[in-house]
């Protein structure tokens, strides 16, 4: 008898065929049922290949790829993935607004800030403008 699908009645030599239903539920696994006749669910493997994502299995609804995390916590860097190394970068970013009547900087808890130059020349009969 093949003990996944059948028995046998030793009385009847009737044969008896109920699959073993070997199903955990689990969409990141592959059920099968062993020879013994016991369920076993071997763990898959979610691979895509790409070094900028991370491979992961949700067991409802199996393999996803959600992209790699490269975020330092530092707003004034640009954050990125290198195709192919899956090296992660954290270029600085540059917050030149091209304007002179600004004075640039980078917080790096907000990012690019551009305050106001202070153009008073301490000569009330002068209007001061940037």
């Amino acid at each position: 008898t093949d003990t996944c699908t059948g028995s046998c009645n030793s009385a009847n030599g009737q044969c008896t065929f109920i699959r073993n239903e070997c199903n955990d539920n689990n969409a990141c696994t592959t059920d099968t049922c062993t020879g013994s006749g016991n369920c076993a669910f071997t763990p898959i493997t979610c691979e895509d290949n790409n070094p900028c994502t991370d491979n992961k299995c949700h067991s409802t609804s199996g393999c996803y790829f959600p992209p790699k995390s490269c975020d330092d916590g530092n707003a004034c860097t640009i954050d990125a993935c290198t195709p192919g190394s899956g090296v992660c970068t954290n270029t600085p970013c540059s917050c030149d607004d091209n304007n002179a009547c600004t004075r640039d900087f980078c917080d790096p808890a907000i990012g690019c800030k551009h305050d106001d130059n202070v153009c008073d020349d301490n000569n009330s009969c002068n209007i001061d403008i940037c």
